[in-house]
């Protein structure tokens, strides 16, 4: 499990601590391109 580089999994949680979204990086998505990291995914929690 990965906690201090990529690739890794971001949770965001509220004050009453349910999840309300989440955001996937990634090191290297195109080979060969210079920019670095990709959001891979996010997803938010309808209210």
């Amino acid at each position: 499990m990965n906690i201090d580089r990529v690739p890794i999994v971001l949770v965001a949680l509220d004050d009453a601590g349910p999840m309300v979204g989440t955001a996937s990086l990634l090191f290297d998505d195109l080979e060969g391109d210079p920019r670095n990291p990709w959001l891979a995914s996010y997803q938010m929690a309808c209210p």
